[in-house]
């Protein structure tokens, strides 16, 4: 595919045109983490961007995508309590205002809830990216207190 089929597969998917600048910071993310610009992955981040617009793709995205494939697997439904119980697995501590923001397209969060493992994709991938980033704030200030 050319790039402007690339860009406008991508556009259809979030629902709306973006600007030159963020197609050029999708790309740039894609590559860096060696991901590679296919219709498959543009449609997941698409997804991913209209639960979560403001993420940033840069935070590790691509190793998050694959735990998540990983912890979901072939479920096609998935309780609330066990999303609960997967995040607490993988050391991944959420407000519960930012989970009820998160679950918001989805209706609300509730731990009886059965959600489709589909939708649930883009929020199991921004607490991932939501811990990788905490970490690496933790790992900058404690080597900024080493510093001193």
């Amino acid at each position: 595919m050319k790039s402007t089929e690339v860009r406008f597969f991508y556009e259809s998917v979030l629902g709306r045109r973006i600007s030159d600048v963020q197609w050029w910071r999708v790309k740039k993310s894609f590559t860096q983490q060696g991901l590679a610009l296919t219709t498959e992955n543009l449609k997941w981040v698409g997804e991913f961007k209209k639960v979560l617009p403001h993420a940033n793709l840069s935070h590790g995205i691509l190793a998050a995508y694959t735990n998540t494939q990983k912890l979901i697997g072939s479920k096609e439904l998935i309780q609330g309590e066990f999303l609960t119980e997967l995040f607490n697995q993988q050391g991944v501590r959420i407000h519960p205002s930012t989970i009820s923001r998160w679950f918001r397209p989805l209706g609300g969060f509730r731990k009886s809830k059965f959600y489709p493992a589909d939708k649930l994709q883009p929020i199991i991938l921004a607490a991932l990216i939501y811990k990788a980033k905490l970490s690496s704030k933790q790992i900058t200030r404690e080597l900024a207190e080493k510093s001193k």
